[in-house]
């Protein structure tokens, strides 16, 4: 076993290992006092690490009564959620609402003529589409894509306004049939396509009739039915044409007449048919300009074939429209258009979702106050801070029936932090009125076990009669003197100010700008754009337009062409939504055309791009114009420096009093005046005070129990390093022990051996003696 293994003491009789052992637990002492001491700290580590976790959940509980969003939710209602839904903001008026669906919004969608197959060649060339009046999408076809399905996969992977499938009508020899759908629904998006292609089989998206199918065919008929090629559908709706041959048995083109009767589904009729090759045009309802002719041959009795004709749009696009109002009692509904289903601009902060047609009574919207959650949050809020405080009540305990502390009993840096959040939580705000300035007055109270509790008829009161004040008893919030300033947020680092800071604007924010040069007024001279100068393309806030296309026509005042530009940049698929504005400038018989970003601020710009194929850049006065990068609001909050961002200045993180307070400025720079504009009073809540303070405590860097944390941890590892140095030295010295052991039963065995030889000597002396003193 080495020298750590089992010596017993063979010559000396000792245990050795016994002895050893005994040694060895006597100096293990230091070890085992350093254990504990580094268990003690674990069990700190763990506790500051529970309180952390339990001033989290207080944290998270107190940062939702910090939020106006709980305090001002709106909830929406409807009598009828099969016709329509709703949801709302808190922007949302409370009040009840009467709406009427008459109309659905519905996204166009077209369909081509028949064609043979998937793989069927579509041709080169390019194809465009566009919808409404947005920027075409032009797409190149060659052999890699083709086929009526390769050709469905470009059209799809690129940004065109419209989708594309391929459907199956089942017809025997043309089924296939490609069908766009308008991306966007409402009346304004209608589907143009215009095909370039040639060489192949191209989609036609006009009305027409596909070949003729032959349905019940005698093997005795030699005749083929054909449509004539200048056959022009007149109709308007998708339909089959069946084709019955009449007389009986065989008959033969050319000799005599052949009667054959059709019908539409609706419509009835018959042609007579004398000689093959002679166009023959159906006449009366339901003709629509179907013509057709018969090869030479023979027809016989009772034989069918069809044609089919397309209408192009399967569906039409269409606003939705509802009635906003009740006609009951002699009430004038107000009649609302709108491109979608989902209409967001009809009741501020409300969002209408239309699923049918209205079928009976209005329905009912109804939008009220939610403050159904803010008593549970209250009530969370108190059940978390419970917690919170028992854990440290525990740490300050002490049981001197069995000498037992809490773990962290005596630490200061605890009880400095217990007592700043209570002292959070029952102090008294200023600025506030009377009745609404500690916690107690919204019914939150300590009780006799000091304990927090939630009187909730104390909170009703409150609510019904000074909901205002009380929602600021609990967050942060801003007064000011002007609609022009507005409070948006603060930091922990912003000062209360119940007297005011002084808002001092130097520069307004403004959108960046593109100025026309002046052009002949179109009221004056009117202007015509056409397919050689009605094309633009900007660059806005960064963003590349696509080509933008402008109406072909004569625009008949600057108003008009205003309008026309504005709305063709905003229905562009890159700058769709970005809410430009087109102003015209009316100088008497001139005038010139201003476009403006819809953003505030130096990142807000318009610019041209490159000049496209037929740019309209030049006879619109836009080539020459001066560009205008917009400005950001700067100004000073109480004096101190300030940042501005568009249109939002924030106090600079380093000021005094104003670090981090944000606020909303909309002056305009006619708007300024020397000196401060605004004043703004600032106040915090207790819930956001409670929020900013525990952030700190729970700070990894910075906060106390970040601090506390690392301190233990540090001295845990120290008191790990001293274990280890500990223990290695009481191996060496549980060696040593085996050593001497070992070198004394060795120095036994040698001493016994030497006795052993010494007893032998005087042994055999003594037996020499005797036989020489017998002997004598």
């Amino acid at each position: 076993m080495g020298i750590a293994g089992s010596i017993e003491g063979i010559i000396s009789g000792f245990n050795t290992t016994e002895i050893i052992e005994a040694i060895m637990q006597y100096e293990r002492r230091q070890v085992d006092l350093y254990v504990q001491k580094q268990t003690n700290q674990t069990n700190r580590l763990t506790t500051w690490n529970s309180i952390e976790a339990m001033l989290t959940s207080v944290k998270i509980q107190a940062g939702y009564l910090s939020d106006e969003n709980l305090w001002y939710a709106k909830t929406a209602a409807s009598s009828n959620e099969d016709e329509i839904t709703v949801s709302s903001t808190n922007d949302a008026a409370p009040g009840t609402y009467f709406l009427t669906v008459d109309q659905l919004a519905t996204h166009h969608q077209i369909a081509s003529q028949g064609i043979g197959s998937l793989t069927d060649n579509m041709g080169a060339g390019t194809i465009e589409i566009s919808t409404g009046s947005s920027s075409p999408t032009i797409i190149t076809i060659d052999s890699s894509n083709n086929t009526l399905s390769a050709l469905k996969d470009a059209i799809n992977n690129s940004n065109a306004n419209a989708t594309a499938a391929i459907i199956n009508d089942g017809s025997e020899h043309n089924p296939y049939r490609l069908v766009l759908t308008a991306k966007d629904s409402g009346a304004a998006s209608e589907i143009t396509f215009v095909s370039n292609l040639e060489g192949g089989t191209a989609p036609d998206f006009s009305p027409g009739f596909d070949r003729t199918e032959l349905l019940s065919w005698d093997g005795l008929a030699t005749s083929n039915p054909f449509v004539t090629s200048d056959a022009s559908y007149t109709g308007n709706v998708n339909k089959t044409y069946t084709f019955t041959i009449g007389g009986t048995g065989a008959q033969t083109i050319g000799d005599g007449d052949i009667t054959v009767n059709w019908t539409d589904g609706t419509n009835s009729g018959s042609i007579t048919v004398s000689e093959a090759g002679t166009d023959i045009a159906l006449t009366g309802a339901g003709a629509d300009g179907l013509s057709i002719y018969f090869s030479a041959g023979d027809l016989v009795a009772g034989d069918t074939f069809q044609v089919q004709a397309f209408a192009p749009t399967i569906q039409n696009g269409q606003d939705a429209v509802v009635q906003l109002g009740s006609s009951d009692g002699g009430g004038s509904p107000i009649s609302f258009n709108s491109s979608s289903n989902t209409i967001t601009t009809l009741i501020e902060g409300v969002t209408i979702d239309l699923h049918s047609v209205s079928d009976g009574d209005p329905v009912e919207i109804s939008i009220s106050e939610d403050r159904s959650q803010i008593k549970e949050y209250l009530n969370s809020f108190v059940d978390k801070f419970n917690e919170y405080q028992e854990l440290v009540n525990d740490q300050f305990s002490f049981d001197p029936g069995v000498g037992k502390a809490g773990v962290l009993l005596g630490d200061n840096s605890l009880m400095i932090l217990y007592n700043d959040i209570r002292s959070t939580i029952t102090r008294v705000l200023d600025g506030r009125p009377d009745d609404m300035k500690m916690l107690s007055q919204a019914g939150i109270t300590f009780d006799s076990r000091g304990r927090l509790s939630f009187d909730e008829s104390v909170f009703d009161e409150k609510v019904e009669d000074n909901f205002e004040d009380l929602v600021n008893l609990f967050k942060s919030n801003g007064t000011t003197n002007t609609t022009y300033v507005e409070y948006v947020s603060s930091t922990g680092a912003t000062r209360i100010s119940t007297t005011g800071y002084e808002i001092d604007i130097t520069q307004a924010a403004s959108k960046g700008t593109l100025t026309g040069t002046s052009i002949t007024d179109p009221a004056t001279t009117p202007l015509t754009l056409d397919s050689t100068n009605n094309v633009l393309k900007f660059e806005i806030n960064n963003i590349i337009s696509s080509d933008i296309v402008l109406t072909e026509k004569t625009y008949n005042s600057g108003d008009e062409l205003a309008e026309e530009i504005e709305n063709a940049i905003n229905s562009d698929s890159n700058l769709a939504g970005s809410g430009i504005e087109v102003e015209w400038v009316n100088n008497g018989t001139t005038g010139n055309l201003v476009i403006y970003s819809s953003t505030y601020g130096s990142s807000s710009t318009v610019t041209l791009d490159v000049d496209p194929d037929n740019s309209a850049h030049s006879i619109l006065g836009l080539s020459n114009g001066v560009s205008e990068t917009g400005l950001d609001v700067e100004g000073t909050i109480n004096g101190e420096s300030a940042t501005g961002n568009g249109q939002y200045l924030t106090g600079d993180s380093d000021n005094e009093s104003t670090a981090g307070l944000k606020l909303l400025v909309t002056f305009t720079a006619d708007d300024l005046v020397e000196g401060a504009e605004d004043v703004i009073t600032f106040n915090k809540g207790i819930a956001s005070t409670l929020t900013e303070k525990i952030t700190s405590y729970i700070d990894p860097y910075d906060g106390i129990i970040g601090r506390k944390k690392d301190t233990i941890e540090s001295q845990i590892d120290i008191i790990s390093d001293q274990i280890e140095s500990l223990e290695e030295l009481l191996e060496r010295k549980r060696a040593s022990l085996y050593r001497q052991f070992v070198a004394m039963e060795q120095a036994l065995g040698q001493l016994q051996a030497q006795q052993e030889y010494l007893t032998s000597i005087i042994s055999g002396l003594n037996r020499n003696w005797v036989l020489f003193s017998k002997s004598g």
